[in-house]
């Protein structure tokens, strides 16, 4: 498995912490996407007869395009499954992956969570039951905001019941 695929590699975990949930952008929110890429996939062969008819020429124009088709359709893939939002026993992890080498890890112990937002909007969200899913945290600290969360009221429930729980073990 890639190393974009399982969250254990994205991210590091502490001592005794663990894993609860693991969400990703819903797939279909990428469906124009990837018809994109299949249809890039597709059209090499469709000029392929075209194209072998001028010789070496049409050979390396068949190849960039089945390889910057095959590239797209990567690129695509990795973002999809290296963009996550990772719910520990101790923190909540957004894992975000953009281009051949970019990531950007966010990390919010669940002391500093204020409160979580649900937000749904549009026809798509409605139907296809996603939502943006914001955590507001404490002082200074950056917000967490992932989009096109499935499950998201779920997740906000997960969420605030481990910051509850984190806030009745401070005060004992």
């Amino acid at each position: 498995m890639s190393a974009c695929m399982r969250p254990e590699y994205a991210v590091q975990l502490k001592p005794d912490e663990e894993i609860l949930d693991v969400v990703r952008e819903h797939a279909a929110t990428h469906a124009w996407a990837w018809l994109l890429a299949v249809a890039w996939l597709l059209l090499p062969f469709f000029l392929a007869w075209p194209l072998f008819r001028y010789g070496p020429v049409g050979v390396a124009v068949f190849g960039a395009l089945l390889a910057s088709g095959l590239l797209y359709a990567w690129l695509r893939w990795r973002h999809w499954r290296g963009t996550m939002l990772v719910v520990t026993n101790r923190r909540v992890i957004d894992v975000e992956t953009s281009g051949l080498f970019g990531r950007r890890v966010t990390s919010v112990p669940f002391r500093r969570v204020d409160e979580v937002v649900v937000e749904r909007r549009g026809a798509g969200a409605f139907f296809l039951r996603y939502a943006t899913v914001r955590v507001v945290t404490a002082g200074s600290a950056a917000d967490i905001e992932f989009v096109r969360a499935p499950g998201a009221e779920r997740l906000r429930d997960l969420i605030e019941s481990r910051r509850d729980a984190e806030e009745e073990e401070d005060e004992e």
